[in-house]
């Protein structure tokens, strides 16, 4: 159980509060919260299971004022939101494996789920919903000597809408935003080897959902979001770590990726007459990097330690009508470190972005001002000190 209390000013301009029901600068939050989860397990030579159940539940009371009077800016202002927001999630999950072979596993789960939701809005009458799915997965191990792990799996995923997502309408309306759930549809095929001095592992994938969820409205840094047609996201995943010997430690890991979206979607419910459209089949989905890559280097000898690490990311889409983008991000980080010996006393030198290339550290995707970029600090040096008291 848990209890959580904010209030929060915003530099939201007045001007973009006028006129907007929903939209306010000043905001206050009281949320209570808690949750139940009870589960059995069992094993034989030749099964496994387990069994579990759950219960959680939310409470929010959400209060939203204009951070301003008059001409006077930073103050509370008129009342905009009041919100009481009630959440009830239930859930039922069954795992299971079965030894097939000496080298042969074969592993499963099903989960049951229903979410139970009750909003009740400053001018609107009370609204609820409830939406029940299940999610499952089945897997295929084969463990031969000496060629590694490898697992095929397939699986069937439910994603349930966040508050931000129900409470949030386009234009600023009041109400429940209408949502259907995505179901998504997974395969993966994974390999991992592990050996005395080093482990690697690989994942190709492929995930198709239906009624995405996607962000349609962003203003003020207030995300507005709806389904679409449908998406695909597919890639391979590596990674390795080397460790030739106690001093040195290497590592390396990267994913090439391509998210995008599968149909196209009109502007217009029902279609537009002039064929307008509002996501084209085949774009891409916005803040996804088709390739990210990050290798590691650690040296310790003694006392001192040198570490390096280099990240490249590549060029992200912010926008979905004009298909803006990024340019690729590139950071170099190093530290030196040295540990007292036999105390727990370590002092630490940090250099983030040590050749100050700074770029895009994050997006704000279809941003309606236009301000998609969230620029990335540039060169940073931190220093450090940690111990522990006797």
């Amino acid at each position: 159980v848990g209890q959580r209390e904010v209030e929060q000013l915003l530099p939201i301009a007045p001007a973009a509060q006028r006129n907007r029901p929903e939209v306010a600068g000043l905001l206050a939050l009281d949320r209570d919260y808690g949750g139940l989860r009870v589960g059995l397990s069992g094993s034989t030579p030749l099964w496994r299971w387990g069994l579990s159940a759950e219960l959680e539940a939310l409470r929010d009371q959400r209060l939203g004022w204009e951070n301003f009077s008059g001409t006077t800016l930073g103050v509370r202002g008129l009342l905009k939101r009041d919100e009481s927001f009630a959440a009830t999630t239930q859930g039922l999950t069954l795992e299971w494996g079965r030894a097939l072979a000496t080298d042969w596993m074969l592993d499963g789960g099903l989960r049951w789920s229903r979410q139970s939701v009750d909003i009740r809005l400053l001018t609107l009458p009370e609204s609820n919903r409830s939406l029940t799915g299940y999610t499952g997965f089945a897997g295929l191990r084969w463990m031969p000597e000496g060629l590694g792990r490898w697992q095929l799996a397939v699986g069937r995923g439910l994603e349930t809408p966040t508050q931000t997502e129900l409470l949030n309408r386009p234009g600023g309306e009041a109400g429940l935003n209408t949502l259907d759930a995505p179901v998504s549809r997974q395969v993966e095929l994974s390999w991992q080897q592990r050996f005395d001095d080093w482990r690697a592992q690989a994942q190709l994938y492929r995930i198709d959902t239906r009624d995405d969820l996607v962000v349609v409205e962003n203003l003020g840094g207030r995300a507005v979001f709806g389904n679409a047609a449908g998406t695909r996201r597919e890639g391979l995943e590596l990674s390795l770590d080397w460790r030739p010997d106690p001093a040195w430690r290497f590592g390396l890991s990267g994913t090439l990726a391509r998210a995008r979206y599968t149909r196209a979607v009109p502007d217009c419910p029902g279609g537009c007459v002039d064929g307008s459209l509002r996501l084209r089949a085949g774009d891409e989905l916005p803040a996804s990097p088709r390739q990210q890559f990050l290798g590691s280097l650690h040296w310790q000898p003694s006392a001192w330690s040198v570490s390096a690490q280099w990240l490249h990311r590549g060029a992200l889409v912010v926008d979905d009508r004009r298909q803006l983008r990024t340019p690729s991000l590139q950071r170099l980080d190093l530290e030196l470190g040295w540990s007292a010996p036999g105390r727990p006393l370590r002092i630490g030198l940090r250099v983030q972005d040590v050749f100050d290339r700074g770029g895009v550290a994050g997006v704000a995707v279809n941003d309606a001002a236009g301000r998609y970029f969230d620029p990335a600090p540039g060169r940073r040096v931190f220093f450090s000190l940690s111990g522990r008291l006797p």
